[in-house]
């Protein structure tokens, strides 16, 4: 299935539960601690990194040049806003909903980073890592990094996510500054996959 590009951060509007209208709590996995900021900011913050992303890196040569990322979250919403936000810095966003379906797309194109959520339903985060590098380790898939994102940084702390073989871990909602920090310093120093 082909995503839509988005040429601006669209997230729905949420009840006072941290729901969008006609889609129940459980089905996205949003507790209310979790309501993510009004669509207003996000979508100004995605057309501020856009912008001094132009500013700070190199535009791509051409579209095959472009650098892929694949971002895995069971939540429809956090999707939504990791896939834009990524999108507004310059790269080529694929999204899967748990880690089996992180496994599979990265045996069909390895990406050049993974934005993985450590909590999902079938598989977590931490196991789709430990799965990725064992898989990388015997020469299956090539290397690549991988960042965990969670909403629970007192539960999964950052030694708990390098300890699992990522290479950081970023706190939930996510800010756009550190995810464009880390996404550069992890990047830009990798050869673009072809």
């Amino acid at each position: 299935m082909t995503r839509p590009v988005l040429t601006e951060l669209e997230v729905p509007s949420l009840d006072s539960y941290g729901c969008a209208p006609g889609i129940p709590a459980a089905r996205l996995g949003v507790a209310s601690s979790e309501v993510l900021r009004s669509s207003e900011e996000l979508s100004g913050e995605a057309r501020a990194l856009e912008s001094s992303s132009r500013e700070t890196a190199s535009a791509p040569l051409s579209v095959q040049d472009r650098r892929r990322v694949l971002v895995v979250d069971d939540n429809v919403i956090n999707q939504t806003v990791a896939e834009a936000l990524v999108e507004a810095l310059g790269y080529d966003v694929v999204v899967a909903t748990n880690g089996v379906e992180a496994l599979a797309a990265c045996h069909r194109a390895p990406p050049d980073m993974v934005l993985m959520d450590i909590e999902m339903p079938l598989m977590g985060g931490l196991d789709a890592t430990q799965r990725l590098r064992a898989l990388q380790r015997v020469g299956i898939l090539p290397p690549f990094p991988i960042v965990g994102a969670t909403s629970r940084s007192d539960r999964y702390p950052e030694s708990v996510c390098l300890n699992a073989g990522m290479d950081g871990c970023l706190a939930k909602p996510l800010d756009p500054q550190r995810l464009a920090d880390e996404l550069h310093r992890i990047l830009l120093t990798r050869p673009v996959r072809a």
